[in-house]
């Protein structure tokens, strides 16, 4: 299971399109944090994609935090617009395994992904 946390329907619309069209099934959405948390607690997604980039009540960070604190083992992909490097290093040292930039290829996402389902 897949856990795709994005405040934009499109964006996780075309995530999951793309996603889908590669293989992948078994996709849970978020619009939020909050909503994400709960989801992450009741299901235990294999693989969390998350938008750094989240309105209120909680920012990316703060749900990147909060889920590896819910399990030190959870695998995150941070898949956003902001590539700002203190940003994306941030999630990286709260245990975001990897960055991959919305405005990139989509395969890229692709390759992401199968690496860090391996």
């Amino acid at each position: 299971m897949i856990l795709l946390i994005d405040d934009s329907g499109f964006a996780r619309a075309m995530i999951r399109k793309r996603l889908e069209a590669a293989g992948f099934q078994d996709f849970i959405e978020a619009d939020n944090g909050k909503k994400a948390l709960r989801l992450f607690k009741k299901h235990n997604p294999r693989l969390v994609l998350l938008d750094i980039v989240l309105g209120p009540p909680i920012t990316g960070l703060d749900t990147l935090r909060q889920i590896m604190e819910l399990d030190k083992d959870a695998k995150v992909m941070i898949v956003s617009v902001m590539e700002q490097k203190n940003i994306i290093a941030r999630a990286k040292k709260l245990g975001a395994v990897c960055f991959v930039p919305k405005s990139g290829d989509l395969n890229d996402l692709i390759k992401a992904v199968k690496v860090a389902l391996r």
